[in-house]
């Protein structure tokens, strides 16, 4: 059974979370309240507001890019999902405007305790599967479909099978 989420919390306290954890974290968008911002997808709405799904590196790497870098990475900018968020919000004006006006945004974690590849991955791919069955498609920054993943396909056919939804 994988682990729970983790609480939201502000990205930008991303620096100041405690470095050395692995795992998955997904990016989303709120409200001046702090309320999600809900987002069109395909199959339905995703009332999370969530945009982005990622993966911390590995604990076997010498990076030890961890989901405290990880996350950090997103807020500074230096990340290629955070690239797609950047240029939508910089380029479109629909940033300016309705729910997106003063928008903020928020992370949350779903540790991986053994932070090993396979471990680190396969909870990416669950994710990610599980979000593309229930909407239809990837989060909007999520801009690598992981079809160089086999085990990606096999999930998503296992919870089609299963009638998630």
């Amino acid at each position: 059974m994988a682990a729970q989420w983790d609480n939201w919390h502000g990205i930008e306290s991303a620096d100041s979370f405690e470095d050395g954890y692995f795992g998955i974290y997904e990016i989303r968008m709120v409200d001046k309240d702090n309320k999600p911002i809900p987002i069109p997808r395909m199959c339905e709405t995703d009332p999370d507001g969530v945009i982005y799904i990622g993966r911390s590196g590995y604990k076997t790497q010498q990076t030890h890019r961890s989901l405290g870098i990880r996350i950090w990475e997103f807020a500074q900018e230096r990340h290629s999902g955070a690239e797609t968020y950047y240029l939508a919000k910089w380029g479109c004006n629909c940033f300016q405007r309705g729910p997106y006006e003063g928008h903020k945004l928020q992370y949350r974690v779903r540790h991986v305790p053994s932070g090993t590849q396979k471990a680190v991955d396969d909870a990416e791919i669950e994710a990610l599967a599980v979000y593309f069955t229930q909407y239809g498609e990837l989060p909007p920054c999520n801009s690598n479909f992981p079809k160089k993943w086999d085990k990606f396909y096999t999930t998503l056919r296992e919870l089609q099978r299963s009638g998630y939804s």
